[in-house]
Order: C-alpha cells, then structure tokens, then sequence
C-alpha cells in the first residue's frame, strides 16, 4: 500500500473531523453503559438544539437554566450536543489532535499531597491556542474546539449538525457556568444564523424591548428584575443572544436571575425563595426564574432602545439621550475580546445593529418600581426600527 494511502490526517480540517468522529464514538459509548441517552430538547432563537446526555446528573447542570425554552422532542432538531463525562462512564477523551509544539514556557504543575509529581499539562502552541481555550488554529466557518485545561473539551461541527462536550466530572463545572452552560458553544453555533451572544438584560413587550448594556455593577441585573413584578417580559438580566439580521432583536438563552445576597432584600419576591437559588463565590444568589415568574419569561423580541443604566443616588429613575457610541463601547470589545473566534464578525454585526437604535441613559433610582414604569414609557414613544 502507498504511504500516502496509509498517512493519517495531515490538514487541520482531516484532523479536526477525525477527533471530531472519535469524540461522538467515546460519546456513544458512555451512553450505552449508562443504558441509553437522555435527550432534552430547546428552542433558542427559533432553532431546535438537542442534548442529548450520557447520564442523568447532567441533566441538573445543563437543563435547568434552559428549562423556560423546552419543547417537546419530534422530528429532527437543528443541531444536537452529545455531552459526556468521564467520571460517571469511565471514558475520557481520544488523544489531543492539536499541536504540541514545544512553547517557550511550561509550567510543570503536580498534586505533591496525592501523587507526588505528576506530569506536566499540554503545552499547546500560541498559534492554536488563545483566549478561553479556543484552539484558533482547528477553527473555521464550520468547526469549533475549545480545550478547558484537563476539565471539559468541546468540538463542533456545523454541516454534520453535532457537537461533542466531554466533562471531567460534573463536580467540576463551576457555579457560573450552571447559570450559563454550553455558553460558548451556543455563542458559536447561533453565530451561523446571525445571533451572539452579548453580556446584557432585555426587558420588554412582545413587539418590541430595550437592550441593557453596561460593566458589571452598574445595574444591569437591577433594571432587568425590577422589571419582573410589572407588566415587561423578561429576557435576561446578564448573557442573551442578539439578532443582527435585518431588525436587531434579542433572544432569550438562560432563565436565571443573580443577585448580590446583600441587595436580595429590595427584592422580595426573589428574597422569599431565597432558598431555592444557589451561590457562587463571589455571595451572589442564583435563580432560576422559570420556577418562580415563568408568566414573565420570554423568547425575545426586537429591540427599540438601547439602554445604559447608572445609580444615580436619588429616588426617582430619570432617562436621557446618549450617543450610541457609548453602547458600541460596552457592546464591542468585552465580545472581542471574549470570544476570539467570532468576535471579529459580531463586532461589525453589533455596529451596523446599533446604528439603527436610539440609545438612552438610565439614571436608576432607589424606588425601584419606578424602573419598569420608565422604561414602559419610554418604549410607548420609541418607533420600531426600520429593517436594514
């Protein structure tokens, strides 16, 4: 035979779609052992996505913050993510199918308590890997990976319609991610029919919102749950996605809601159930609003305004014009920066979408009731923008 007949994988395309092949075998494989798939079914942005889990404990981690956008499982969905973990299956991983160039630093780490010295962590190189594990030199138009260290991989591919997520161990995933999972892989596969993700609140009616946009703290989460005890909808008070084809538009990804456990009291309809959320480090309350508000959830809808909010240390919330160029200053760089992969093309997609919105700075009170009421009125004045 050949050599060239007998020769492996040699582009990153042939490596990518072989490890891609052997991430879906190891996948299935767990999903025998554990006598069968759990398949949960979402609607995200008008396109289906399956999970299908190799156990039942990810079910708790994934699920439960998407849980407002289940629908029934029929026919064929838009793209399936076969999530695994090794843990409870036995199964890691195949071979990594990304460089191992030697770097120009290694850092040689071991649990000196457990094994002694243990080996040193890949060294990838800086061409292939950059920010949050996105190994930039295997990624394309039609492929995404992403490496977490040794605790989770992803690899997805666009035209076969599936992703594989492999997880160390569920007790791995971090409290931030069980209020946002599969972030960065639902960043990367809505990408394809013009959504991204943006770290913003949405509230509004069915026929049009505002998008919130700001740095942490400023009261991003604040203007969003105040909104939930009045007659706006909910989208998200952190991570939604945003439409930037024809009429810009938000889509909802994640029921939860979060709180700093020192404000929950000038909330308390979220204070009374404060015990169903759970806390991250930072002492911040997680909820999942769907088991508490879920009349107030919704979908998405298109956007009218674009809205910065500011503690303004008095009473009343006022409201007032702002260049949107503020917003473009929120919105741009923390997406490019985030997601190396598609943040290039968002960021074009997020000026060219903020362009056609009026944006507005809101100067939150302390009577926060009077929150949701502002932004009522304000979306009672403000024309739908035209399609571009």
């Amino acid at each position: 035979m050949p050599d060239a007949q007998r020769a492996g994988p040699t582009t990153a395309k042939e490596r990518f779609d072989e490890y891609l092949n052997q991430m879906l075998e190891s996948q299935a494989r767990a999903e025998a052992l554990a006598g069968g798939a759990l398949r949960r079914r979402f609607r995200i942005a008008g396109n289906d996505i399956e999970l299908s889990l190799a156990h039942p404990a990810l079910a708790e981690l994934f699920c439960n913050a998407l849980a407002h956008l289940e629908i029934a499982v029929r026919d064929e969905p838009n793209f399936t993510f076969h999530i695994w973990d090794e843990a409870s299956s036995g199964i890691g991983p195949p071979p990594p199918c990304w460089s191992r160039k030697e770097p120009n630093f290694t850092f040689h780490i071991w649990d000196e308590a457990s094994s002694g010295i243990g080996p040193p962590p890949p060294c990838y190189s800086r061409k292939e890997l950059l920010g949050h594990g996105e190994i930039t030199g295997l990624i394309d138009a039609e492929r995404y990976l992403q490496v977490t260290a040794d605790k989770s991989i992803i690899a997805a591919h666009r035209s076969s319609r599936k992703a594989a997520v492999w997880l160390r161990s569920p007790g791995d995933v971090e409290e931030w991610e069980r209020a946002a999972p599969l972030l960065a892989l639902i960043n990367w596969w809505a990408s394809g029919f013009g959504y991204f993700n943006v770290h913003a609140a949405s509230v509004g009616r069915p026929d049009g919102g505002v998008l919130i946009l700001g740095p942490g703290g400023v009261g991003k989460s604040h203007t969003a749950i105040a909104c939930l005890d009045s007659d706006l909808f909910y989208v998200s008070d952190d991570h939604c996605l945003l439409g930037t084809g024809g009429r810009p538009s938000t889509a909802s990804v994640y029921s939860t809601a979060k709180l700093f456990a020192s404000d929950l009291h000038r909330f308390p309809m979220l204070q009374q159930r404060e015990k169903e959320a759970f806390r991250t480090q930072e002492d911040k309350a997680v909820f999942y609003l769907n088991t508490i508000v879920p009349d107030r959830l919704s979908s998405g809808f298109p956007i009218r305004a674009v809205l910065l909010p500011h503690p303004s240390g008095r009473r009343d919330t006022q409201i007032m014009r702002a260049p949107a160029s503020a917003a473009l200053l929120f919105l741009g760089p923390d997406n490019v920066l985030r997601w190396p992969s598609a943040g290039r093309i968002a960021f074009g997609r997020f000026a060219s979408a903020l362009r056609s919105l009026p944006c507005f700075r809101l100067e939150a009170g302390s009577d926060l009731s009077q929150i949701p009421k502002t932004i009522a009125s304000l979306l009672d004045t403000v024309a739908a923008p035209e399609r571009t």
